[in-house]
């Protein structure tokens, strides 16, 4: 027989007869000690000996260490990478971060870096929602979401970007702007955060 103690972890009661290999292996299974993982291959093979909810692990193998955790579907994990830029639309270079998204296992995703133009000038008409890139539908909030991102006082700084549930990223300006040169147009996405879908 058994006991859960206040802390979750299980252990033998005093009447209990005594057997030291069964009744360790119960007390360290409830332990729910979190676990140095170096590979998605280690994730795989600790799932497969079964892993109760809650169970906690710490990713050595990832930027950050991020802690994961196991909700009985599926890891709550952290995700990164770069947005699929449109054909018109880069890098803003100068020192700046490439345009990426990240998601931590809390479901707290962010976008990051700055967006600048291919072109050596760039033109935008008013009220016209220009799709910047994609980042996976995963990572995006589960309703679109619009934000006032920092932008070059030619822009007019009176601009809206849409993260779409879809995935899809547009940006759009409230007064339009003509012939803006390759230096004088940026898109800071740095603050841009959202809860990802569940």
């Amino acid at each position: 027989m058994t006991q859960t103690l206040k802390n979750k972890i299980v252990v033998p009661t005093n009447g209990d007869e005594y057997n030291l290999t069964a009744d360790l292996a119960t007390a360290f299974l409830g332990a729910n000690v979190v676990i140095p993982i170096a590979s998605n291959a280690a994730r795989t093979a600790l799932q497969g000996l079964g892993v109760m909810v809650g169970q906690c692990i710490i990713r050595t193998d990832l930027p950050g260490q991020p802690i994961e955790t196991w909700n009985g579907t599926k890891w709550l994990d952290y995700a990164s990478g770069n947005i699929a830029l449109g054909g018109l639309y880069q890098a803003f270079g100068a020192g700046y971060g490439t345009p990426g998204y990240e998601k931590l296992p809390t479901g707290r995703a962010t976008l990051l870096g700055m967006v600048g133009t291919t072109g050596s000038t760039i033109t935008m008409t008013a009220n016209t929602a220009y799709l910047l890139g994609t980042i996976p539908s995963a990572i995006a909030p589960a309703a679109d979401e619009l934000y006032n991102p920092g932008t070059s006082s030619a822009m007019g700084n009176k601009c809206t970007l849409y993260v779409r549930s879809n995935g899809n990223i547009h940006f759009e300006t409230a007064t339009g702007f003509s012939s803006i040169s390759q230096g004088a147009f940026f898109i800071g996405l740095g603050g841009i955060n959202w809860r990802s879908k569940p």
